[in-house]
């Protein structure tokens, strides 16, 4: 295979825009900076080609061919700090690794399901990000992919399959939805997120494992239900979440890694566990002084202490009256009800019946 490597022509038209306020993708055509093309000639003497460039400013638009030849690459736009926005054709099938990485001009971007694949740290650094569009016909986001990224919204299409290593780390998400597609996560996909407050999994989600440090020092994190495929929970995978206050831990779960929830701090009061206790080192609750260990009735591998919490058995709850005795219409109803056994704090909720309309119910946590 022959490498051709040339300069952009001089005074080449190019379909570079400027964007009007509030708008991510403007209208005014400018002449592209100089850039770099890169034609590879394969054996059967089609060529294929493949952008690449520094310095470049302003919006772009990549055509789908270029002299005739489908453009199916992109190489790196390293240093390009005043790149604002890029459209990517869907002609193009790859992009090389760390393509973006640290161009902090960025703020619009979308990925064309025509890219199966985003490589390690395409966008990596691009902390300006604010609108970040993925397509179906994506499978696999790889390590540190969106690193840094400023976006605090992103929806993962139904195709993906694979989550690198620190896809989403020390990013600006508030709160993600992990498709039941994906059956594969690395380790520290959300580590150091600061603003990060909830990721969902849908109830048939593939996901066994969550990773080593996988939510590691997010402090915000706070609404995570772990879902019943769990089997294994990673080292540091909730390290220093100190917004944490509880967790129920699933059935399934039967190994809790080094310091899995170690200075969670003084917030994380419970933890519940619905099954025997799981393997761990004795660590997994470093430093959380106030945390205590639930267990179920009949379970088994409890001792006096866990994970260096200690544990208490969760017998029933008993409410007292039960049930709660009948009003008179047109008259005053009060009535107070105790609980004992089980976990605190207890929540009071109307189970079944109904309220007259115009007379709301106030649930009680006490």
């Amino acid at each position: 295979m022959t490498t051709h490597t040339s300069p952009q022509p001089a005074g080449l038209p190019w379909n570079l825009r400027l964007k009007a306020p509030g708008e991510c993708f403007g209208t005014k055509i400018m002449k592209l900076l100089p850039l770099l093309l890169l034609l590879a000639w394969p054996a059967a003497a089609q060529a294929q080609t493949e952008f690449y460039g520094g310095n470049i400013s302003g919006d772009i638009i990549i055509p789908h061919t270029f002299y005739g030849q489908t453009v199916t690459d992109i190489g790196d736009f390293f240093p390009a700090p005043n790149l604002l926005d890029v459209v990517i054709p869907a002609s193009v099938t790859n992009m090389d690794d760390s393509t973006f990485d640290d161009d902090t001009g960025l703020t619009c971007m979308s990925v064309p399901g025509s890219i199966p694949s985003i490589g390690s740290g395409v966008f990596d650094g691009c902390t300006n990000i604010n609108t970040l569009l993925l397509f179906n016909g994506l499978t696999s986001i790889g390590d540190y992919a969106f690193a840094g990224v400023g976006t605090t919204t992103l929806v993962i299409p139904d195709t993906v399959t694979n989550l690198g290593n620190g896809v989403f780390e020390v990013n600006s998400l508030i709160s993600l939805t992990i498709p039941n597609s994906v059956t594969s996560i690395g380790t520290e996909l959300f580590a150091f997120c600061p603003n990060l407050t909830t990721v969902s999994f849908p109830n048939n989600t593939n996901i066994t494992s969550i990773g080593t440090e996988m939510f590691a020092y997010c402090p915000n994190l706070t609404g995570l239900t772990l879902p019943n495929s769990i089997t294994n929970i990673g080292s540091k995978a909730f390290i220093e979440c100190t917004s944490l206050t509880s967790m129920n831990i699933p059935s399934s779960v039967t190994g809790l890694g080094t310091e899995a929830f170690a200075n969670c701090g003084v917030n994380l009061a419970s933890v519940h566990f619905a099954g025997n206790a799981p393997t761990n080192d004795g660590t997994a609750f470093n430093g959380d002084s106030k945390t205590t260990v639930y267990y179920e009735p009949g379970t088994t591998g409890w001792g006096s202490t866990f994970g260096g919490a200690p544990t208490v058995e969760q017998s029933a709850v008993i409410t007292m009256p039960a049930p709660f005795p009948f009003g008179s219409t047109f008259a005053a109803y009060s009535q107070t009800a105790t609980a004992s056994g089980g976990a605190t704090p207890y929540v009071f909720t109307v189970s079944s019946g109904s309220l007259p309309p115009g007379y709301p119910h106030q649930q009680r946590r006490v």
